[in-house]
């Protein structure tokens, strides 16, 4: 595992570093053939992009006119799982990654980061990463999300 993750962070550091435009061309061509092909990657892809922040934006935004959600970027084509994008869009400390994140957030229809928006609402736990368990904290909802129109159902009619 270690292997393919410093492969990985290898190929990211060419795409954002190399002087030779065609390498970083090259680099960021695997990591997105990459991308959508390998159910793992990712990931490890995202893990190894933020340490560039610049690099990640370009990476991440990239058109994606065969994208069947919205908006058609390569991260909705596969995003990471686990409320990656959800709590880097609230945390990450560059504000240019919270506002583009955010902006993709707000638009899209991926049912993965409509999921995460749903645990976070709900107030569950999303799923352990090793010996971190994420808490999450959502200070626009201060009580049950109400769809509009709905009335709040009385504890009786709770099943």
């Amino acid at each position: 595992m270690r292997r393919r993750n410093h492969h990985t962070e290898t190929v990211v550091r060419l795409m954002a570093d190399a002087r030779d435009q065609r390498v970083s061309a090259m680099a960021e061509v695997a990591l997105a053939r990459a991308w959508t092909r390998d159910p793992a990657a990712p990931n490890r892809i995202w893990t190894a992009l933020f340490d560039r922040p610049k690099a990640a934006l370009r990476f991440l935004l990239a058109s994606a006119p065969d994208c069947p959600h919205e908006p058609r970027v390569r991260l909705v084509t596969a995003p990471p799982n686990g409320g990656r994008v959800l709590r880097t869009a609230r945390d990450f400390p560059d504000p240019e990654i919270r506002a583009a994140l955010a902006d993709v957030l707000r638009a899209t229809d991926h049912p993965v980061l409509l999921g995460d928006f749903e645990e976070a609402l709900s107030g569950e736990d999303p799923p352990y990463w090793g010996s971190l368990a994420w808490r999450w904290t959502i200070p626009i909802c201060a009580g049950p999300l109400r769809l509009a129109g709905t009335a709040p159902r009385s504890p009786s009619s709770r099943s």
